[in-house]
Formats: structure tokens, C-alpha cells, sequence
């Protein structure tokens, strides 16, 4: 996966103010069998509330042009926030000065100023039109990662419990789903 993120840029990326997107990211749960052997206290920092399961939890960066896997960062519980999950995972540190990464409103953060994100409407109020293209265009371009998960997820095993004990072995299968698809999106596109 090293030379698809070296090579993100080969393929062109499109430009957002100052910056250029080559990857957007987002974050993809994959439910997990409740830890038994364990107490609440134990259990629910694999639960995640949003989706109402016990999951673990990836981000992933897809190159915008072709769909390409270009960076993972996971597994984690479920528990954790998306926003949180991407700082852990140092994406940042590989970006170049002027890159951006597409991302949902969750990385829309003073100290995310590499994240491209879509705007929130206040509460009690609106967007206004500017922002209302704004988020149509990014989410135009994030649509890759949702079609991604699409074809990553015709795999079984991210789409039903996992029921061993042993995370790592999901992550060598999710790992080994990742290599399939972007050979699959090289050899048929």
C-alpha cells in the first residue's frame, strides 16, 4: 500500500481553493460478536452508539481518481470518534504542503486544516448557497469511499459478527480485502 499512497498523485486529483485533493476519507464499522467473557464496563468500548452494535472500527483513504486504497488505519473499537480515530492515525504527517483530504464534517476542525469538509447546518438555521454548492461538490467527490466499502463489504466477514476473540486476525483479513480490491480495481476497473 506504500507505493499507491507515494503514487497518489500520478493519476491527477482535483483542486479546492488552495489546495489539492488527490484521497478522501471516511470510516467503516464492521460488527463484532459481544465480548462475553467480560463485564459492561469492558464490553462498551467496543459498542458504538451511533450504529447500535458492538464493531470494530477503519478508516480508510481512496484515491479520488480510481478508487485506489491508498492508506488504513485500524482496527479500533467501536466506541471511538471518527475525528479521533484519523488524528491517531497520522495522516497528516504524510501530506504535502498544499494537499487537503476530503473527508465529512466531523475533520471540520481549526486543527484539521488539511481536511476538505462539508459544513453542518446550525442548528436553527441554514447553509448558505455557497456553502450549499460547497458540500455538494465534496460530497460528489467522497462518493468513492461509500462505493469502496460497497464492493469491500461483498466479503462475509466485514459484514457479519466476527466471532473470535483474536482482532488481529480481522484486521489480516481486512488487510487482505484491501490488497483484492485494488488489484480487482486495476484489472477491472
Amino acid at each position: 500500500m506504500a507505493d499507491s499512497w507515494n503514487n497518489r498523485h500520478d493519476v491527477g486529483g482535483i483542486i479546492a481553493g488552495q489546495k489539492t485533493i488527490a484521497i478522501a476519507i471516511n470510516a467503516t464499522v464492521c460488527p463484532i460478536q459481544s465480548p462475553m467473557s467480560e463485564g459492561w464496563e469492558s464490553q462498551k468500548m467496543w459498542y458504538s452508539r451511533k450504529h447500535g452494535i458492538h464493531c470494530l472500527k477503519y478508516k480508510v483513504a481512496v484515491r479520488i481518481i480510481d478508487g485506489q486504497i491508498v492508506w488504513v488505519n485500524g482496527s479500533v473499537p467501536g466506541s471511538m470518534h471518527d475525528s479521533l480515530l484519523c488524528t491517531l492515525g497520522g495522516i497528516e504527517d504524510g501530506l504535502l504542503e498544499n494537499e487537503g483530504v476530503l473527508g465529512d464534517s466531523a475533520y471540520r476542525s481549526a486543527a484539521r486544516p488539511w481536511a476538505i469538509a462539508s459544513f453542518k447546518t446550525p442548528r436553527g438555521g441554514e447553509l448558505t448557497p455557497e456553502q450549499r454548492n460547497f458540500n455538494k461538490y465534496v460530497g460528489r467527490h467522497r462518493v468513492i469511499v461509500e462505493r469502496v466499502f460497497s464492493r469491500m463489504k461483498e466479503f462475509a466477514i466485514l459484514t457479519h459478527p466476527f466471532r473470535a476473540e483474536n482482532y488481529q486476525l480481522h484486521e489480516l483479513a481486512f488487510q487482505a480485502i484491501v490488497k483484492l480490491h485494488n488489484y480487482n480495481i486495476v484489472r477491472f476497473p
